[in-house]
This record gives C-alpha cells, structure tokens and sequence, in this order.
C-alpha cells in the first residue's frame, strides 16, 4: 500500500484535483434495507402481574422496561434476486435456517423480546387492592419509660400479608410473617421523639406504612441529678438569718416528681424539711423556706424523685446555727 500510495502521488501531481459525484439516495420501503428494525417497541412491564402493563398504581421496585422486536435474519424480509419486492411468502431460501438460528440467538442475549408487546394492563395494585396497618398501643406523641415495651401492630391486606416490618428510628428490629404482629423492644438510651413505624407488605408487592413518633425513657438510661446552690458549701448561721430559704438544682431526663430537703444531725438522724412538689419538669430550681432549728451543727442535703421513682441525693453541706 505504501508503494502504490508513492506511485499514484507521483503520477497524478500534474493533473487538477477532481471530487467524484455524490449518487443520490435510494428510496426503499423496507426498513430492513434502511439499517432499520423492524417493529422496535418499549414498554414498561410491572413484574407482579407477570407480562402485563404497569401503570401509575405499580411500585417502582416492581416495574421494568422491556423491549419487544421482531427480530429475523435479512431472508426474512427480502428475496435475493429482488430485494425490493413483496415479502417472502414462504422461507424457500436455503440459506435461511443456517441464518435464522443465530440471529436469534443473538437477540436473546441482547434482551430483545421476539413476540408482540402486551396489550393488558396490571389491576393488582388499584388502590382498593392496598393493605392497611395501624398501631394498637402505641400513638404519637407517647412517652414509654418502662425497661422494655411489647410493640404490637394490626395489619390487613385483600391480597394477603407477605410480611410486616418494625422501625425505631429507622433501624428495622423485627419482622413479623404471620399474626400476631408485635415484638418486644428494649431501648438501650434515651429517645426523645423518634420515628416508630410499621410496614406490611403484601404478597404482589404492595407496601403501607404508618409512622408516629415515640419518646423511649428507660430507667438504665435516665439522667438525675440534684446540686444544694443555696447553700452550695459551709455556712454558719444565727437565729436572725431566719426564715433561710434553701435552693436546689435538678435535672432529670424522664421527668422530676419532688425534691426533698434533709437536716443531718452529726450522729446521723436524719429530719424532712419540706417537699416541693413538681409537675414532670425536666430542669427546675426548687426552693424551700424553713424556720430556724435547735442550735448545733448539722449537715444539709436534697432528695430528687423523677416520675418513675428514681432518686438521686445531693451533696451534703455543713450547716451550723449559733445565737451569735
């Protein structure tokens, strides 16, 4: 090729330089003979009726796109002595089971579908063909503070229950197959306002949920404290200090109930000054006013109650009272 490139430069350099004539296009009727398929259509297919049309209703997992094709070798549409002619009546070519074969082979493994589209819509996910499920002892807003709660759902489906799937706060803990639907959850921490759900699923693929949201206070994770902030160290008193007005700080996760203020004797004996009572508050700075006690030294300190019962003292503090 080099050399006879070489030779026809050197050959045709004195002669002017000529294009050749584009030929005008062929018009032909067949799409085969244009470099066409014939009959080439995409349809979307929802898996759960088998070959039938999706529609709007189907879920998305389910629905695929399927392309149907006639698909046959070039003697199928053509007869070689006249390519342009009717269609074949008969496949007389004895070429044409040599080619076929193959050809279709080939269209399998593209993922072409050789037969007509279908023409039937799927009606399995119709809106009264949807299940339903619904909580039966949990509602929004609840605030569980027990250790560990039987969470238990009601669920129905026209087309029967395949499954139904338990969420806290998006992490599936359980999944039921038959009734009844529940499950046991322990919370290992403090969850305030947390999304519970519950999803059946039925046997073709249709999915509901309901979803509320849930605080979960568990003893092993509730937080308590309790700080005397008047007085928050030693201090000496006398009898004109009184009234003397004690304060104390309180914290709790799940909800404070009281905070008790104590008087200490140095031998031990332990007296109640008073109670303030509280209404589930989370954070509060609570007060009591007491009167003078007997001249002596003693020790002062809080009590916090949260709503489950839980208690927390707080540090004792030296507290002396004189005349003077």
């Amino acid at each position: 090729a080099p050399i006879w490139h070489n030779f026809m430069v050197e050959a045709t350099k004195e002669l002017p330089i000529e294009n050749f004539t584009a030929p005008l296009p062929e018009k032909v009727n067949k799409a085969v003979l244009q470099g066409k398929s014939a009959n080439e259509k995409k349809v979307r297919i929802c898996k759960s009726c088998g070959d039938k049309l999706a529609n709007e209703n189907c879920p998305a997992n389910l629905v695929e796109e399927k392309t149907y094709l006639e698909v046959h070798n070039i003697l199928y549409y053509v007869i070689k002595d006249n390519p342009r002619g009717d269609y074949p009546k008969k496949q007389t070519d004895p070429q044409y089971s040599a080619w076929e074969g193959p050809v279709q082979r080939w269209a399998e493994g593209q993922g072409y579908i050789n037969e007509d589209p279908p023409t039937e819509t799927c009606l399995l996910h119709e809106p009264d063909k949807q299940p339903s499920v619904s909580f039966t002892n949990l509602k929004e807003g609840d605030v569980i503070t027990a250790a560990s709660i039987l969470i238990q759902a009601n669920a129905e489906a026209p087309l029967g229950i395949q499954q139904v799937d338990f969420y806290v706060n998006g992490q599936l803990i359980h999944r039921d197959t038959s009734t009844p639907y529940q499950t046991d959850y322990t919370p290992s921490a403090d969850l305030n306002s947390v999304p519970v759900k519950a999803t059946v699923t039925d046997k073709v693929g249709n999915v509901v949920s309901q979803e509320i949201r849930v605080s979960f206070h568990p003893p092993s994770a509730q937080v308590l404290t309790v700080s005397l902030t008047s007085p928050s160290s030693a201090v000496a008193l006398t009898s004109s200090d009184f009234p003397y007005t004690l304060t104390a700080h309180a914290e709790s996760s799940a909800g404070l109930a009281t905070v008790n203020f104590y008087l200490q004797k140095l031998d031990g004996e332990t007296s109640l000054l008073g109670e303030v009572t509280l209404s589930q508050n989370k954070e509060i700075d609570a007060s009591l006013t007491v009167a003078a006690p007997a001249m002596g030294s003693y020790r002062i300190f809080a009590k916090a109650t949260d709503i489950n019962g839980k208690n927390a003292n707080s540090q004792s503090v030296a507290f002396t009272v004189s005349n003077e």
